[in-house]
């Protein structure tokens, strides 16, 4: 009989179930331990990573809503230049004129 394409061999079958445990025991192995595993001393440093890491993301913003400011008023002090200098461009071109 012919291969159509549409048969699974039980090589394939056992091969795909391997793959599935040793995926599933590398997941496992992947997972962070659960907090009550933890030993005391890796209770506080974990606490302290966690509050770094907030300290840290609060710098990183305040750092970052502060650039944001800067360069806006960067853009607004430049468009004002750019108005300004078209304003006296215009009235010389109009005194010019007259």
């Amino acid at each position: 009989m012919a291969n159509t394409g549409n048969e699974v061999s039980a090589s394939n079958l056992v091969q795909e179930v391997e793959f599935k445990e040793k995926t599933q025991e590398t997941d496992i192995l992947m997972e962070p331990p659960l907090m009550e595993y933890y030993s005391p001393a890796q209770k506080i440093l974990s606490k302290c990573m966690s509050n770094l890491n907030q300290d840290i993301k609060s710098k990183i913003h305040q750092q970052l809503s502060t650039y944001n400011q800067l360069q806006l008023g960067r853009w607004i002090i430049l468009n004002l230049i750019y108005v300004g200098l078209f304003s006296i461009f215009f009235a010389a071109v109009y005194v010019l004129d007259v």
